[in-house]
């Protein structure tokens, strides 16, 4: 039976594991190193690449963090349901101690963790091309700008090969066919 091997008190803490690493990727996304102050609060006559890339990172860092935050409070709740409607100790629970308690919630972490790497690739080239689209006029363009997936992608890790062209790059790196040239008016 299912109650012999997962008891009420694993789902509170795993609740818990949820909500510390949430809790770290939010902090992670919302607190800025004193380069990434210096960096944001610089002047500047056109944009920052490193700027827009470090905001695309902490948005990702955001919406995972919010996720397990969300999916820790649901546990917890689930748990304290499921112990109000039976309001008897389970079995798997019985004689396990607190050393198992820390097992669960590392178990949780680490899960955020894992989702987090997987995740963060892919989130943060989708983000940056969403951004590529903006000129710092705050107009939108139909496709994003060239330059901008260029100076995005050095500072992702993929910079521009000797001799690559802009319509070559794009595709390589962003998976576009069609871009705005030249730099964002």
């Amino acid at each position: 039976m299912l109650s012999d091997v997962i008891s009420f008190e694993d789902v509170f803490i795993a609740g818990i594991g949820f909500d510390i690493a949430g809790a770290v990727l939010l902090a992670k996304g919302l607190l800025l190193s004193a380069f990434q102050i210096w960096n944001v609060s610089a002047p500047r006559l056109d944009y920052s690449a490193p700027a827009i890339v470090a905001r695309v990172e902490d948005k990702v860092s955001t919406y995972v963090g919010v996720v397990a935050l969300v999916l820790g409070f649901f546990c917890q709740l689930l748990g304290y349901v499921l112990e109000l409607a039976t309001r008897s100790p389970s079995g798997a629970a019985a004689g396990r101690g607190w050393p198992l308690a820390f097992v669960i919630a590392g178990f949780a972490v680490s899960l955020v963790a894992l989702i987090y790497r997987g995740l963060r690739p892919s989130l943060r080239k989708r983000f940056l091309l969403e951004v590529a689209h903006y000129a710092p006029s705050g107009k939108k363009r139909a496709h994003p700008y060239g330059p901008l997936l260029m100076s995005f992608g050095a500072e992702i890790g993929s910079p521009v090969r000797d001799g690559e062209a802009e319509d070559d790059y794009a595709k390589r790196v962003w998976k576009v066919d069609n871009f705005t040239r030249g730099d964002p008016e």
